[in-house]
């Protein structure tokens, strides 16, 4: 009876929602990245269950690892039977062989035929370059070696490197490089208050946007997101309240700008927790909770109002690349880092991170 009770809920919740996405990172991860697959990553069962509740809020969901959990192979297959689009990411880490093995997965993927019109984009390292884990140059070579085997087979997806705005305001070889600037960022890492997050957003992405005007280059926001709970001593207020106004703000600020983007993230994740002090605002950074149900700051909330962020914008502003357009509603070597800064214990495996963590400014 109780699992049905939380069935009718999550179902209620979602079909009540008015909000939705152009895109959300997934991780189908449920428990320690050290732990083994069996009992630590989400059954290709769960993986569907989880796809069938997000296509009612978005058309495309976007992961960090092609190896890690099997995701590649799980998610295109979940994918395709909820009718979403997904944009793959390799890990980067600073041992070349964890880029290998990424690389030996998408080779299968693509020869099994897995590699078709559900995937809209790729991206080849995420926030390597901002952890020190490779130089830009290193960056931009393995990012070759992606596109030049997609065009091998006759693949034409957009390949990018992600990474934090302020990375990429200090590398405009990047820019020139990838098909499409994919930034990362977060306000909510910067102590500040949601009702100053949208012009903070946009203040740190002008840089990006003028080397993205330069070399005639779309702009994609691949991560952003507010925590609901939990506490870090360096982050904003993690609150119901907080999360709800980023959303809105954001949301906001992203149609002004025509910006497509993947919200961070899908569910919220119990297992993400620093296991060397009290910080667990990273387990709360999800538009659901785990077991499927639309947080209510969320499922009550209908973005309102217009944007007054950008006053005056670039008069050759690039739009941006083809995150799909939503309908209404680290180190691997023995340490772990993730897309933002602080470490946690010795990691057993080389596996991508899991959450989004502060990086040296």
């Amino acid at each position: 009876m109780k699992t049905a009770a939380v069935l009718v809920a999550t179902s209620l919740a979602v079909a009540n929602a008015t909000i939705s996405v152009p895109g959300i990172n997934y991780n189908p991860r449920i428990g320690p990245n050290w732990g083994p697959d069996a009992t630590n990553c989400k059954s290709s069962a769960q993986i569907d269950k989880d796809f069938a509740i997000l296509a009612k809020v978005t058309k495309g969901v976007r992961i960090y690892s092609l190896t890690d959990c099997n995701a590649g192979e799980l998610v295109i297959g979940a994918a395709k039977k909820a009718g979403l689009t997904v944009w793959l990411g390799l890990w980067v880490g600073p041992l070349p062989s964890i880029f290998d093995a990424e690389k030996v997965k998408l080779t299968e993927l693509i020869e099994g035929g897995l590699v078709d019109s559900t995937v809209v984009g790729i991206h080849v390292g995420s926030a390597a370059v901002s952890r020190n884990d490779v130089t830009p140059e290193i960056a931009i070579a393995n990012m070759k070696e992606v596109k030049d085997e997609l065009a091998t087979a006759k693949i034409n997806v957009p390949v990018t490197i992600a990474d934090y705005a302020d990375t990429w305001a200090a590398n405009p070889s990047m820019v020139e490089a990838v098909d499409v600037v994919s930034a990362n960022q977060y306000p909510f890492w910067e102590k500040k208050n949601a009702s100053d997050s949208a012009a903070w957003f946009y203040k740190r992405m002008e840089p990006v946007i003028a080397s993205a005007i330069k070399y005639k280059k779309k702009i994609l926001i691949s991560e952003t997101g507010w925590a609901t709970g939990g506490a870090a001593e360096k982050a904003s207020p993690a609150t119901p309240a907080q999360a709800a106004k980023y959303f809105n703000d954001f949301s906001l600020l992203a149609k002004q700008m025509d910006w497509n983007y993947y919200y961070y993230t899908s569910f919220d994740m119990a297992f993400n927790a620093n296991e060397t002090d009290t910080n667990n605002v990273e387990q709360h950074f999800g538009l659901f909770y785990a077991n499927g149900t639309m947080k209510p700051c969320y499922a009550n909330l209908t973005v309102s109002g217009a944007s007054t962020v950008v006053t005056k914008a670039p008069s050759q502003l690039a739009t941006v690349t083809p995150a799909p357009k939503a309908t209404p509603a680290n180190k691997t070597d023995n340490t772990t880092t993730t897309p933002q800064n602080r470490l946690l214990r010795p990691r057993r495996q080389p596996r991508p991170p899991s959450r989004p963590r502060r990086v040296p400014r």
